[in-house]
């Protein structure tokens, strides 16, 4: 498992695997990174993209607005046939289909008309705590939740601490992680 955020050059990041206890020839089986270092790591840090099995887009709309037309569209290209595609976009203009039409074999396009409508079987949580608090709330709340969850944090300040906690965390209680 390894975080990797914007603005780490390639050459850092394949340092770093190097020096890492596993397998430096092995990439991470989950990686989360913006369409830009995900498509420079595949063409100049040596990362493959053949193995993919499960591609995921979020924010598809305000990828493309930034510019990453070109970078997603290569990927989609460089990714195996068989694998799974998973495009989110809270605006689904015909630069989205088209990227859709492009990654996927037989694109099925889901638009959710009411904002407030949340899937049976899907709970959402929410808590508001004072910035001290947080990260001891995060950990209660998914000890005591004890089913797989998401978490969103607004920066990548926020998902380094957050992931090097959860890694502290996890490996003292034996919780399983995908971070």
């Amino acid at each position: 498992m390894q975080c990797i955020t914007g603005g780490a050059e390639v050459g850092e990041i394949v340092a770093r695997r190097a020096q890492g206890e596993s397998n430096a020839d092995a990439w991470p089986d989950v990686m989360i990174g913006s369409p830009g270092k995900i498509f420079e790591l595949s063409r100049e840090g040596g990362m493959p993209l053949r193995d993919v099995e499960l591609f995921v887009l979020d924010e598809a709309d305000k990828m493309l607005s930034f510019g990453f037309r070109k970078e997603v569209s290569e990927m989609l290209r460089m990714l195996p046939r068989a694998k799974q595609t998973a495009i989110f976009s809270a605006t689904v203009s015909e630069s989205v289909h088209a990227l859709g039409r492009l990654g996927m074999r037989s694109p099925l396009f889901v638009c959710v008309k009411n904002a407030l409508c949340v899937p049976d079987g899907l709970r959402l949580h929410g808590l508001c705590v004072p910035p001290a608090e947080k990260s001891e709330a995060l950990m209660r709340g998914i000890r005591s939740l004890g089913k797989k969850i998401i978490v969103f944090f607004a920066t990548c300040a926020q998902v380094d601490y957050f992931h090097s906690r959860l890694l502290q965390t996890a490996g003292r209680e034996g919780m399983p992680t995908c971070v």
